[in-house]
């Protein structure tokens, strides 16, 4: 059904060589996936997750990563959800605030940090907006225990220890997931964001101390008690040999170190351990095409196992000829070409030079990689045209022009680009007799 779909559409099977999906399951399942059955009918189609829906799981996993922190995001989204129940409670909220709630999103990530961000920068507010509520408006019992309880919670240092440190972590990750999402990076360059982030993560991890301290001076400010709201925790003691004694680091933990361990570790860890396992698809892609984008740190030993195993991996498109070629691209590589350039700045250097007879497979190799998908997070968006295209005074439509127009508004900054009067006159030669006539 695939390969009827694809010659359909007028593209061969046998020429694709990278294909990418989100995480669901029935595109990218192992067994019965779409990306499994593409690879029976074609091996050299290798899959690539998205890399935002990636990173989007790593998001939503964390906030499940322990009940505290799922409990925070659950009142988050209750905070928006009891102010959009009502246009009275709205209009008391926007008086306070000047600004809106957003709404908690699993398939859009960056809904959280959005909706984290506004609740953190006007906590104050959105308290006072609760009270007013509270205060004027007629609330049946469910909405007043709701206002009650959500703003006991908001009113406690964890609320506040958690909006401080994940205003911090969702926008790490919002910065990254906007990178990943432009339309001219590639692997390496996804490699390379994964691998800040993981850094940047890690650094909020070590900031433990300073996150406290910046949290406590915003409760200071609320007249809020800096303190957590479990009592003194008893560490679980392990049971002693009969001749062994306890030591001293077997003592009751505070509730700040309780926290610290139990939801703050947790959170972080899991983000860091996820992201090294989910994009280790990326970092195994990058390490095949090791020759392209690490040529000037490796030795000709090196230069030659990689050439070789990615020969293997592509024998319709690469031969013995490949490494020879790599091996000379290395030695002119100075003389050359400029330093540092990515995989699509080499390959535009080489044409730039007409250098393509003597770099032939290189060149080869540079377009399978920079064709390799990113992310498909712009081309799911490009859905969202089809309402435009096809709306209630287009309701009968052919399937050419219905592709036509979806194309011309998917890619409409390169459809701006064009001259019209090429387009007029390639129109007009299909129409001789309109040409004959008019004489334009």
């Amino acid at each position: 059904m695939i390969q009827a779909v694809l010659q359909d559409s007028g593209i061969p099977l046998e020429d694709c060589r990278g294909q990418g999906y989100d995480n669901g399951a029935n595109m990218s399942g192992k067994l019965k996936g779409v990306q499994a059955q593409i690879l029976k009918a074609n091996p050299f189609a290798i899959y690539s997750p998205c890399a935002s829906h990636t990173l989007n799981l790593v998001g939503v996993h964390a906030a499940e990563s322990c009940q505290e922190v799922a409990t925070f995001f659950g009142n988050v989204n209750r905070l928006y959800n009891f102010f959009s129940a009502s246009p009275e409670r709205w209009a008391i909220l926007k008086k306070e605030t000047g600004c809106s709630l957003h709404r908690l999103s699993d398939t859009r990530w960056s809904a959280r940090i959005a909706a984290v961000r506004i609740v953190a920068s006007h906590l104050p507010s959105v308290l006072v907006a609760l009270e007013g509520v509270l205060d004027t408006c007629n609330l049946t019992s469910e909405a007043k225990s709701e206002a009650n309880g959500l703003n006991n919670y908001f009113k406690t240092f964890d609320a506040i220890v958690l909006l401080t440190v994940w205003v911090k972590v969702l926008q790490c990750i919002e910065n990254r997931n906007l990178i990943l999402q432009t339309g001219d990076i590639s692997l390496d360059t996804q490699a390379a964001n994964i691998k800040d982030l993981q850094e940047e993560i890690q650094a909020i991890r070590n900031k433990w101390d300073s996150l406290l301290t910046e949290a406590s001076l915003v409760a200071q400010a609320m007249e809020i008690p800096a303190q957590f709201r479990s009592e003194e925790r008893r560490k679980r003691k392990r049971k002693l040999m009969p001749d062994e004694r306890r030591s001293e680091d077997e003592t009751e933990c505070s509730a700040e170190q309780a926290f610290r361990n139990n939801v703050f570790f947790v959170a972080i860890d899991s983000i860091i351990s996820d992201l090294s396992a989910r994009f280790q698809t990326t970092a195994t892609l990058c390490e095949s095409f090791a020759p392209l984008l690490r040529l000037g740190n490796m030795s000709e030993e090196q230069i030659k196992a990689t050439c070789r195993a990615l020969t293997r991996t592509y024998p319709k498109d690469l031969t013995v000829e490949f490494e020879n070629e790599m091996l000379l691209l290395k030695t002119v590589y100075n003389a050359t070409f400029a330093h540092n350039l990515s995989p699509l700045q080499l390959l535009n250097a080489i044409y730039k030079l007409q250098l393509q007879s003597i770099f032939g497979e290189t060149c080869i190799a540079l377009r399978i990689f920079c064709t390799l998908p990113v992310t498909v997070a712009g081309g799911e968006r490009a859905f969202s045209k089809m309402k435009l295209v096809k709306n209630y005074l287009r309701s009968t439509m052919s399937q050419d022009r219905l592709n036509s127009l979806a194309l011309l508004s998917i890619e409409s900054q390169l459809a701006r680009k064009l001259d019209f009067k090429d387009l007029i006159k390639d129109f007009a030669t299909k129409k001789t007799r309109q040409w004959a006539l008019t004489g334009v």
